[in-house]
């Protein structure tokens, strides 16, 4: 049984608990989520952009089809809004 209490002498000696960050590493975090969401977000750009122009794909002798571009367009983007959610604490 648990008591929510934890003990630190049972923690080697530079392990941070989960609740122990520092400034720093909260720092590192949400840059890491900004730049996450920002290449997303250009992916996603760029899949709507190939969407609404009609540009042709193509892998070898495989053409892509547009409604791919779209279905690629709707992940990156929610995978660039929860990067930039996260960032801000908001997820």
């Amino acid at each position: 049984m648990s008591s929510g209490i934890v003990c630190t002498m049972c923690v080697p000696t530079g392990v941070l608990l989960p609740r122990e960050r520092t400034v720093k590493q909260e720092n590192d975090m949400r840059r890491y989520e900004q730049v996450s969401g920002a290449l997303f977000a250009l992916i996603a750009l760029a899949q709507l952009s190939r969407s609404i122009l009609g540009l042709p794909a193509q892998v070898g002798s495989f053409s892509i089809p547009i409604w791919f571009s779209i279905v690629a367009f709707l992940v990156t983007g929610g995978l660039a809004i929860w990067a930039f959610r996260a960032s801000r604490g908001a997820a």
